[in-house]
């Protein structure tokens, strides 16, 4: 578990009080790689005889489907960037305050919660809270 400030504090790495874009791209790529290897880790817990390469493969395959449409994992960083911009930038200023991450972070760690049953859920709950 860590602290919402604590994140914060270590993606503002200019200390400007806002996230940029290049920092939310750093953000989101950490996530990315977080999310995928504790989903990895949770399907050779389910699987025991599952090979690490299956489940790397099925982890990209269930989180990001789009990969294998022939998308690169810097796309996916990209697009995850996108996503999160769009969620955590809530007075559509095209700035990221620290209220702002703070606030929606929560908030989107409460809908996450929501979806109860799903191994994906599950592992994105790791991440986020």
């Amino acid at each position: 578990m860590f602290s919402l400030c604590a994140v914060w504090n270590h993606y503002d790495v200019n200390g400007s009080g806002e996230l940029d874009k290049s920092e939310l791209l750093t953000l989101a790529g950490d996530v990315v790689e977080r999310f995928c290897a504790l989903y990895e880790e949770q399907l050779r817990r389910e699987r025991p005889g599952l090979g690490a390469d299956e489940a790397f493969r099925l982890a990209r395959r269930d989180v990001f489907p789009h990969l294998l449409a022939g998308e690169s994992v810097v796309e996916a960083k990209r697009l995850m960037a996108e996503r999160l911009f769009k969620l955590l930038d809530v007075d559509r200023d095209g700035v990221i305050t620290r209220t702002e991450f703070l606030f929606s972070w929560k908030n989107i760690s409460k809908q996450v919660l929501t979806l109860k049953g799903s191994n994906v859920a599950k592992a994105l709950a790791c991440v986020i809270l």
